[in-house]
């Protein structure tokens, strides 16, 4: 064990593991299931469009590898190349994973855009992906279709439209004539090398707007030859964040390398969608953002199928764990999963423990195997003991080249040693289990008398009302202090689930369930009807005093 006088990088207890040198493709092909079980139920899923049984899709893996040659076959025909990009825009469905296998398949690029993106992020977001190559498609949900115009007016001239769903527009290639390609068009010399750009994401834009983040065919191989989600090859897996995040890119690869099901479905926006849809298709294995295992945890929905459940994006406090194991005895829930888009999706891993948060703040695990992590002064950089709060930095072979067109954002992120900074506050014990406590630009700082400032994460007291009945979510910020200048009184923001519960009474709450008596909520409570949330389930802290109060 380490001494808490001395600050130390912490390696991963994994063993290390080698990462091929191929592509994507080359992976699924030969270290995979993917060409191992071809009878197996690889893809089930919904196309876009209103839902009804007969537009539903079982592919077996060898339909879902015929499928993906002749939809890659068909862009090939229609003149995409090795190096172009092609940008989609839908909600989730079985199209959607066909085309970015497809993809890349041909060494071309993927780029997406949220199902909820208006206009102008979508150009945006091809204002960055211009940079890796010449964007040649647009492929669009048919519930999109209004926004798809807009953005084909603006900057469409040299793109191919392609609309997915059961609409028809004259000015779009049908996504049913690629699925009937007869498959000759699939260049019969293309190479794929692992350093080739394989997709362009996007950070999550909790630090300012959203930067592009290159992966390469490497990064994504990286991500399914080192384990970092217990998906297996009898599983039947839902994914709830859009396949356009971080984790849409990575976990389906994940699941079908493993031989899982993997389970495409769009319009999956409520707990109660969420339900149907794991009893419909028995699902075994369920990845979703905290959120949405809050709802159905609180709503004690019949949940048979379920046996594991990852979750990740933000954090779970104490108090929801402990009723998630009651409501769901049988279903193994890891709150443990951290990752960023920057340093290659998941980052840290469990080894075998649910995770849990006490003081030190929620417990995320061990670096992934290849990885190390380390915790220093946000101001200093200097290495940190166990116990002492700072940075989480990480570094592995796989942290991204660097953001897109963007030098100066990337020099602040990644220093000269290859360590990236995360943003995130966190400590570690002395067995190098790493705990974060919240995103360091949200720590309020409040002031206990002229002489000693007292941080407090916000995450902590958002723990803390969760417990309270009368409370279905909530958000907490600071909020300038009148009579103290640079400090910060604490606020809460709060949906109710009853309109009983009040102000006074969560203040209340709070000031008799604080484990340190100065941490009240000082700056008052406003209800609002909804928590602004990133994709991923993050509390958009910056967006809530513009929230209508009640």
């Amino acid at each position: 064990m380490a001494g808490r006088e001395e600050g130390r990088i912490l390696e991963s207890p994994f063993p290390h593991v080698d990462v091929p040198d191929v592509s994507v493709t080359d992976f699924l092909d030969q270290y995979s299931w993917f060409s191992q079980r071809p009878d197996a139920i690889a893809l089930i899923g919904r196309w876009v469009g209103q839902p009804h049984e007969s537009n539903e899709w079982r592919l077996s893996y060898r339909e879902l590898r015929e499928t993906v040659r002749r939809v890659a076959s068909g862009l090939a025909r229609r003149g995409l190349r090795k190096g172009d990009v092609v940008l989609a825009h839908s909600s989730n469905c079985p199209e959607y994973l066909i085309l970015v296998l497809a993809v890349y398949s041909l060494g071309a690029v993927m780029t997406h855009g949220l199902p909820g993106c208006l206009t102008e992020e979508i150009l945006y977001k091809l204002d960055i992906a211009k940079f890796c190559g010449t964007v040649k498609f647009y492929v669009v949900a048919s519930d999109l279709l209004t926004t798809a115009k807009e953005v084909l007016q603006s900057h469409g001239k040299n793109m191919i439209p392609i609309l997915i769903g059961n609409a028809v527009d004259k000015d779009f290639i049908p996504f049913t004539d690629l699925l009937e390609d007869n498959g000759d068009s699939f260049p019969k010399d293309n190479r794929v090398e692992s350093g080739d750009l394989a997709a362009v994401l996007y950070s999550s834009g909790t630090t300012g707007p959203p930067k592009g983040v290159p992966w390469t065919h490497k990064q994504l191989v990286a991500q399914m030859s080192v384990r970092s989600i217990n998906v297996r090859e009898e599983d039947v897996f839902l994914l709830s964040v859009p396949l356009a995040h971080v984790g849409g890119t990575v976990l389906p690869l994940n699941g079908f390398s493993h031989g899982a099901a993997f389970l495409a479905i769009p319009y999956l926006s409520t707990p109660e969608h969420y339900s149907k849809a794991v009893n419909k298709h028995k699902v075994t294995f369920l990845f979703c953002i905290p959120p949405m295992i809050v709802s159905l945890v609180k709503n004690r929905y019949d949940l048979p199928t379920l046996q594991r459940c990852d979750t990740g994006g933000s954090t779970c406090g104490p108090g929801f764990l402990k009723e998630a194991k009651i409501t769901y005895p049988g279903v193994t829930i890891n709150a443990s999963i951290y990752g960023m888009t920057e340093c290659g999706a998941i980052i840290t891993a469990s080894q075998g423990f649910e995770a849990a948060s006490n003081k030190r703040g929620c417990l995320i695990g061990n670096p992934v195997a290849n990885s190390q992590a380390k915790v220093v002064d946000s101001i200093t950089k200097e290495l940190l003991p166990c116990g002492s709060a700072g940075e989480l930095c990480l570094r592995n072979p796989y942290i991204m080249r660097g953001y897109i067109n963007n030098p100066e954002a990337t020099a602040r992120t990644i220093d000269s040693d290859g360590w990236l900074h995360t943003g995130d506050l966190a400590q570690y014990d002395d067995d190098g289990f790493i705990y974060i406590i919240d995103r360091l630009k949200d720590i309020i700082r409040i002031v206990h008398d002229k002489t000693i400032t007292i941080q407090v994460s916000p995450s902590e007291v958002e723990d803390m009302l969760m417990r309270h009945p009368g409370v279905g979510d909530v958000a907490v910020a600071g909020i300038p202090d009148p009579d103290n200048e640079g400090y910060e009184l604490i606020r809460a923001f709060v949906v109710r689930r009853t309109d009983e519960v009040s102000a006074g009474d969560l203040v209340d709450f709070v000031k008799e369930k604080t484990p340190r008596k100065n941490v009240t909520l000082t700056g008052g409570v406003r209800f609002i009807k909804n928590v602004p949330k990133n994709t991923v389930g993050k509390n958009m802290r910056s967006e809530l005093q513009a929230q209508p109060f009640e």
